[in-house]
């Protein structure tokens, strides 16, 4: 999965140790998923930001805390015990993950 065969590279250089195929991914996926992140005040700072942005970009403005439930809806403990967003009620959360 390396690009295809090209080289990644970022504005800060090339990226290395990427996942050879899809199940590489999977594994890193996984890796990254077991590590046991703490709370942090940043870390909602940076959750309520890209929340806000997603919103913005897809939802008009009346219907932009749909677009910030949904996204609560989507996440389950790990992410919001870390970042501090508040979890979704459970009505919301059933209809977005039953689809």
């Amino acid at each position: 999965m390396a690009g295809h065969g090209h080289p990644v590279v970022t504005e800060l250089g090339d990226v290395t140790d990427f996942p050879e195929d899809f199940a590489g991914m999977l594994r890193y996926l996984a890796d990254y998923e077991a590590v046991d992140y703490e709370y942090s005040p940043e870390g909602t700072q940076v959750c309520d930001a890209l929340i806000d942005q997603f919103c913005a970009k897809w939802f008009p403005g009346p219907l932009r805390p749909l677009g910030r439930t949904m996204i609560l809806a989507l996440l389950d403990e790990p992410p919001t015990e870390c970042t501090g967003c508040p979890t979704c009620a459970p009505r919301p959360a059933a209809l977005w993950n039953s689809a």
